[in-house]
């Protein structure tokens, strides 16, 4: 089972559309939870220390307690589709469940980066917190394509 858990709510009309377009698809082949955390209340003029610090102590109420817990963060382990694809499968196999984790807007708190078993990249740029949870769907459901050879993924 895949686990998807995000720090705040989705938020714009195009996002949440295909953020529900991919689980659909994904549907096919794996069912996915997605967990949308209660990102924690701050001040306006809180610092990005202050604000890590807050969903860090979320994050540690809702750590999973099975399985391999892998956080997304661009200076993480990058992969190609195609690599992307064997690591998450092997994931798989390997852990049973596994935890994808997407942070807010300032990523994840040291602590909560030493917990996870590993970091991984989309891509060396920095994306929205809110845009990385339909790209990484979109590459969940690429690699799901190129497992099963269906023609979707086109190197």
């Amino acid at each position: 089972m895949f686990h998807v858990w995000l720090m705040g709510r989705t938020q714009g009309g195009f996002l949440e559309a295909g953020v529900a377009e991919y689980i659909r698809k994904l549907g096919r082949w794996r069912r996915l939870r997605w967990h949308e955390l209660p990102a924690p209340s701050t001040p306006s003029s809180a610092g990005p220390n202050f604000i890590l610090g807050k969903e860090a102590e979320v994050w540690k109420k809702h750590w999973p307690e099975k399985g391999r817990v892998a956080l997304l963060h661009n200076d993480g382990l990058a992969f190609d589709s195609e690599r992307f694809s064997q690591h998450i499968f092997h994931l798989m196999d390997t852990w049973g469940q596994v935890h994808w984790m997407v942070g807010g807007p300032y990523g994840f708190a040291p602590e909560i980066r030493a917990r996870a078993h590993e970091v991984i990249s989309l891509s060396p740029m920095i994306f929205n917190h809110q845009l990385v949870r339909l790209i990484f769907l979109e590459q969940l459901f690429r690699a799901f394509c190129i497992r099963h050879g269906v023609p979707y993924h086109h190197p």
